[in-house]
């Protein structure tokens, strides 16, 4: 690597090294990511949290959590959604990815920090239905994009809503707790399916 590429090396963490990247567009991606990695800008944390979606995605989910426990570490609330943003949903991630391996109460406790701070408003079961309705459609468009690196993206952040949803719902948090799981668990399995087809394409 080119050390005059290089903004921190110190402060950017192993799992962004495109060295070691097997998948060419994983490789691309964080390439780009290398070079403006930031734990206090908008923009590189959400980049960091579509490099844990795709990573899901492609059943590479001790990476994933690996980015997800990182910006939870590192980040805690300040009254800045523009930074708690993005780390609330890579913490929900990692909630989804520990649920899946059979450690619910691990989920449940890694969601606390959300929970306390939440990093969206609570919708109304109304606003719930209408999204779990959108979705599908919502994502096939997003799939659909031409340019790859929009698509995935964009496919990526609306698998961010189901996740969210997903998790608030299965730990009966105030709000959600009343919301079948069960079409957003069957949303979350197809729409992960199907960006890891994208990303493969």
């Amino acid at each position: 690597m080119d050390s005059a590429a290089e903004p921190n090396s110190a402060a950017v963490p192993a799992f962004l090294d495109p060295e070691k990247e097997p998948h060419a567009f994983l490789k691309a991606r964080k390439q780009a990511l290398f070079k403006k990695w930031s734990l206090k800008s908008m923009n590189p944390l959400f980049d960091g949290v579509d490099l844990a979606f795709f990573l899901a995605a492609l059943k590479r989910d001790e990476e994933s959590s690996e980015i997800c426990n990182l910006l939870a570490a590192s980040v805690s609330f300040a009254g800045n959604f523009n930074i708690w943003t993005p780390v609330g949903y890579a913490i929900c991630l990692n909630a989804r990815l520990l649920r899946e391996a059979g450690r619910a109460n691990e989920a449940d406790a890694a969601l606390e920090p959300v929970i306390a701070n939440p990093f969206n408003r609570t919708p109304i079961q109304e606003q719930i239905d209408k999204d779990l309705w959108a979705l599908p459609a919502v994502l096939e468009k997003a799939l659909a994009q031409s340019a790859k690196k929009a698509s995935c993206q964009s496919a990526s952040r609306k698998l961010y809503t189901v996740c969210w949803y997903l998790e608030m719902s299965l730990a009966k948090v105030p709000g959600f707790a009343g919301y079948p799981a069960e079409p957003l668990q069957e949303l979350w399995r197809q729409g992960l399916a199907k960006l890891a087809a994208r990303l493969d394409s």
